[in-house]
């Protein structure tokens, strides 16, 4: 059991994130929480704390949080600084990735505490606080803040672990900033180079996440629903993919759709992690207003906003429309006068959102397997003599179809199709096989 711990972190030096899971479920099963009874108050911390390391690096936020505070009581009966400063950490880290933002900044407080009073200077170590602020300074959309914990990062060298996180914060810094462009481009690059093992996959999925809420602020909703094809949301949902779902089909007026994707959300009701629960049943709310269904929408709104006011957070209101949010909270207002300073408090925090793009991409049609090779063809600059040699059809067979494939796009040019297609993202998919 002593070396289980060094064989945990080993398996998260290497990247083997799953093998690292397995060992810390199997140890947090095994194990007491009074485990001092096997092995000593610093062997304890030590070894709880790379439970917790395990757990959050795979995005369970709740269950990190549980072994992060073992770890921190066994370090203060062991006296151990060193311990102590990786529990207070983790702890932070767990909490801010779980929604508890209060529990978040004051284990932040007293890691920092330890360290000033240690004499520490900065190193890796200092990795899981850094995260855990990150979450923090996100919250706040504090691009100040976000940029002194990215150039932190930098320090720590090329390793593909720091340098890929600092780029997600980076890319977080450009969309609070309001230049989607920037966000879109690093989020991208993050999101493409994260094979590397040694990045952590709670990294990558935030990447993932920056990079939708980005095309979302550009009013790219189809291009969104792209990018998060098929990926799922972790254990808990400490990342929701299924929120920025939603956010696309809210655009999309798909309010049904909003309902759907959402529906697993709500049934995991405490598991899902608080921080992530916020935005889902904000979105939820807006789909029942545009439902004609105002009893469902009140109850949501006025159960987001109470946990808004306690996390103080500013991003569940990220890439929603802030005439609708308005609207939204000014009817509550007048329902619920109660908390009407509290809506008074979130009305102010809309004004540190990034403005949402003018520009609409509408829901690209769905195209059958003929059109969807022909789309890629087009694309390809292929005259039409060329397509039909090999699609084995004739030339007039062919400009039938590419007319029939305008109509349905509602073009009138393989130039206006193409321009379509690309802002619908649909050329970010795998090209069909040719025969």
């Amino acid at each position: 059991m002593r070396a289980s711990s060094g064989v945990i972190l080993a398996r998260l030096q290497i990247g083997a994130y799953a093998e690292a899971l397995e060992l810390a479920e199997r140890i947090a099963e095994m194990m007491p929480a009074s485990a001092g009874a096997v092995l000593s108050p610093l062997e304890c911390s030590v070894m709880w704390s790379a439970v917790a390391e395990a757990f959050v690096t795979s995005g369970q936020a709740r269950d990190g949080a549980t072994f992060s505070y073992r770890a921190a009581h066994a370090a203060e009966a062991a006296e151990s600084d060193t311990a102590l400063f990786r529990a207070h950490s983790l702890v932070c880290v767990c909490s801010a990735l779980f929604g508890d933002y209060v529990a978040a900044a004051e284990a932040a407080t007293a890691a920092h505490a330890i360290s000033q009073r240690s004499g520490w200077a900065p190193d890796v170590s200092s990795f899981p606080l850094i995260l855990g602020e990150i979450l923090i300074h996100s919250a706040e959309l504090d691009p100040d803040r976000l940029s002194a914990s990215a150039s932190a990062l930098r320090t720590f060298g090329s390793n593909p672990r720091y340098a890929a996180t600092a780029a997600a914060v980076e890319s977080m810094v450009a969309l609070v900033s309001g230049d989607t462009g920037a966000a879109v481009t690093i989020a991208t690059n993050v999101v493409a180079s994260t094979r590397d093992e040694r990045v952590l996959p709670m990294v990558r999925g935030f990447a993932t996440g920056i990079l939708a809420d980005a095309l979302l602020t550009r009013g790219e909703p189809d291009r969104a629903l792209t990018v998060l094809d098929q990926i799922p949301s972790p254990p808990g949902h400490a990342l929701c993919f299924d929120m920025q779902r939603a956010s696309a089909y809210l655009m999309r007026e798909d309010y049904a759709a909003v309902l759907r994707v959402t529906s697993g959300c709500v049934s995991l009701g405490m598991e899902h992690s608080l921080r992530t629960l916020t935005p889902i049943l904000l979105r939820r709310a807006l789909a029942h207003l545009a439902l004609g269904d105002h009893r469902i929408a009140d109850i949501e709104v006025e159960d987001a906003l109470r946990m808004m006011a306690e996390s103080g957070s500013a991003t569940p209101l990220l890439t929603l429309s802030t005439t609708q949010l308005q609207t939204l909270l000014a009817k509550f207002a007048t329902r619920n006068e109660a908390l009407e300073a509290l809506v008074t408090s979130l009305s102010h925090r809309l004004k540190k959102l990034p403005r949402l793009s003018g520009l609409r991409v509408r829901a690209l049609p769905l195209l059958t397997p003929r059109e969807t090779e022909l789309a890629w063809q087009l694309r390809e600059d292929l005259t039409l003599d060329q397509i039909a040699r090999e699609r084995f059809v004739s030339r007039n067979t062919v400009k039938s179809q590419v007319r029939s494939l305008y109509v349905k796009l509602g073009v009138t040019s393989r130039q206006g199709a193409v321009q379509l297609l690309e802002r619908g993202g649909f050329y970010e998919r795998q090209p069909p096989r040719r025969t």
